[in-house]
């Protein structure tokens, strides 16, 4: 099934359309989320078999060669048959299988809303290599299956945290035709953003 969907990004407090490479509306459903400081952050898509992905990666830790060791990704799945809980449980428990010790807790939960959501941290420590730290959101949308996600390796500020998790939790999907879920006026319209990369390596 082609995914279809369209994502709109967070800038500097207004909103414009922004769509994934390959990805068209879906009946009007969007994802509205963070878009991270071009001048700090390098942007990067790749499509895979039954989804699409957004990566930004700091440009300082790529430049040293650690390029997953500070990153920030959306991705739009083909609906699962497992619901947002599901899922969640599910990327727990294969995360846990590759951890010497592994921590997930709970940030937020709303199963009851329009767009079903969860909201969560994990922390993965493996052998002597630096803790891996993940703020995970996942929304359930009517065709597909939301993800935005922040990843850290090594040590971080808790201000950071702090502040990531907030753009985290403020994601959320809409609908341009609902009239109780509208998406939010848009003052300008932009194109996507271009990716340096077409293979988020």
């Amino acid at each position: 099934m082609k995914i279809r969907a369209v994502i709109s990004l967070l800038i500097a407090g207004t909103f414009s359309s922004v769509a994934l490479a390959g990805l068209e509306p879906a009946e009007g459903e969007k994802l509205i989320t963070y878009q991270p400081d071009p001048e700090v952050w390098e942007i990067a898509n790749k499509d895979l078999i039954n989804s699409k992905r957004l990566v930004w990666f700091n440009k300082e830790m790529r430049a040293k060669g650690r390029t997953y060791d500070d990153f920030y990704e959306v991705n739009v799945f083909n609906k699962p048959e497992k619901d947002v809980d599901g899922v969640r449980q599910w990327s727990d428990k294969k995360g846990s299988l590759k951890c010497r010790q592994f921590e997930s807790v709970d940030i937020a939960r709303d199963v009851s809303a329009t767009y079903p959501s969860v909201t969560w941290r994990t922390t993965c420590l493996r052998g002597n290599a630096p803790a891996a730290r993940l703020i995970t959101k996942l929304i359930e949308g009517e065709r597909h299956l939301y993800q935005v996600q922040k990843a850290w390796v090594g040590k971080v500020d808790n201000a950071a945290i702090t502040e990531w998790q907030a753009h985290i939790e403020e994601s959320y999907v809409c609908d341009i035709n609902s009239e109780t879920d509208p998406c939010p006026a848009e003052e300008s319209s932009s194109e996507a953003p271009q990716a340096a990369d077409n293979n988020a390596d």
